[in-house]
């Protein structure tokens, strides 16, 4: 087993691998990054082992596939199977970048983030302005949810409606009951590091729920993976992990943000929708991405 610093694993699917990793110059390449492994994600249900892992000669870097459906609705249980198997492919001494493939990196500050200490558990870009106070299972809540409704409503996928149906209690009633941690715990998914510590709580958690992505979670009568961040965020908050805010992991020009020199990278999409052409970017922000 070879040791390394880190993994940054950036997650796509087959849907987007091309558009979104291939066909993008910006794109990071190679076998490591600043001496931490670099692995892209997809999920293939149809492959005999558990993954696959090995170089892709397109996105000139390495390429790991996890025995899952790849599609939205499953996105914490590809994540989870991916880091259990950057486990057992890798002796991983800091820790997991989980980022999306709709960012572009300013290396130079990913060189500086890399290289730095990283000496915390959980660490992301929170969209609120509480400062949590507690951890433990007390502190965990519910949230009526329709984020999954709209999606629907975007792919008009009778399969995956027949399947909520089948599997969660509160679809029909126009929401899912969301179990996640408390206001100011936690943070969007498009970039989060997670500890060795952290990344093994949650692939050990999920197993003990039978690897359930619709698994209801007995103490708040919610589901917990129903959603990616929120469910990374349920899990460390249950286990007392120290959570660490990062404004500067990534900026996206949706929200008018101005510092992005400051920024680790730059979020692309909103909401899986392009808000920047990444073949005629802004000059500022292509200097920063070449000169990065």
């Amino acid at each position: 087993m070879t040791e390394v610093d880190g993994v940054l694993m950036i997650i796509s699917c087959k849907k987007y691998l091309h558009d979104r990793v291939v066909k993008n110059k910006y794109r990071l390449i190679g076998d490591s990054v600043f001496n931490w492994k670099l692995v892209y994600v997809v999920a293939d249900k149809n492959i005999s082992q558990d993954f696959q892992f090995g170089a892709h000669d397109e996105i000139q870097s390495n390429i790991l596939i996890v025995k899952c459906e790849d599609d939205y609705l499953h996105l914490f249980k590809k994540i989870a199977f991916a880091m259990r198997a950057l486990h057992v492919i890798f002796k991983i001494k800091k820790g997991i970048i989980k980022c999306d493939d709709d960012m572009l990196f300013i290396r130079k500050n990913l060189q500086k983030y890399l290289n730095g200490p990283l000496d915390i558990d959980f660490s992301a870009k929170s969209a609120f302005k509480d400062k949590y106070t507690q951890t433990g299972m007390e502190s965990i809540r519910v949230v009526r949810d329709r984020s999954i409704h709209q999606y629907l409503e975007k792919s008009n996928s009778d399969s995956l409606r027949t399947m909520l149906k089948k599997n969660i209690d509160t679809f029909d009633k126009g929401y899912i009951n969301f179990a996640c941690a408390q206001k100011g715990y936690g943070g969007a998914g498009g970039f989060r590091f997670l500890s060795t510590k952290a990344s093994m709580i949650i692939i050990q958690y999920f197993e003990k729920c039978g690897n359930n992505q619709f698994h209801k979670d007995k103490e708040t009568d919610a589901y917990p993976f129903m959603a990616e961040d929120m469910g990374h965020n349920f899990v460390l908050c249950k286990f007392n992990i120290q959570f660490v805010t990062n404004p500067n992991l990534y900026a996206n020009p949706m929200w008018g943000e101005d510092n992005i020199q400051e920024k680790i990278a730059i979020h692309y999409c909103f909401q899986g929708q392009p808000c920047l052409n990444i073949n005629n970017l802004p000059k500022k922000i292509n200097d920063l991405l070449i000169s990065g």
